[in-house]
C-alpha cells in the first residue's frame, strides 16, 4: 500500500491493517520454517546427501556479504523507513526459532 492510501485510512483502520500485517508476517515465517523442515525430511527419506559448508568458509562468506545488510538498513533508515526495527525484529524471530542469524 502506498503512503497516500495509508494516510487516507482512518486511524482505527490503520491499527487493524497493521495488526493483520504483523499476524501475516509471523504466519509466513512459521510456514517458511516448517516448509524447510519438511523439505529436509523429504530429501533425507529419498536418500539425498545434504552437505554443510565448513564453518570457516561460512564465516568468510558472512564477512563478504555483511556490508550489503548494513548498507540496506542504513538506506531504509535514511528514507524514514524502519530498517533498524526490521533488523531487530528479524533477529528476535530467528532467535525464537533457534536459527543462527548469521551476519545480521
Amino acid at each position: 500500500m502506498n503512503k497516500k492510501v495509508w494516510n487516507s485510512l482512518p486511524p482505527d483502520i490503520q491499527v487493524i491493517v497493521d495488526e493483520l500485517d504483523h499476524e501475516a508476517y509471523y504466519r509466513r515465517v512459521e510456514a517458511t520454517i516448517q516448509g524447510t523442515i519438511d523439505e529436509f525430511a523429504v530429501c533425507k527419506a529419498a536418500g539425498v546427501e545434504i552437505y554443510s559448508v565448513d564453518p570457516t568458509e561460512l564465516q568468510r562468506w558472512k564477512m563478504l556479504t555483511a556490508e550489503l545488510f548494513t548498507d540496506w538498513i542504513a538506506e531504509m533508515d535514511a528514507k524514514g523507513l524502519p530498517g533498524s526495527q526490521i533488523k531487530k525484529e528479524t533477529l528476535r524471530v530467528l532467535k525464537e526459532h533457534g536459527v543462527d542469524p548469521g551476519i545480521l
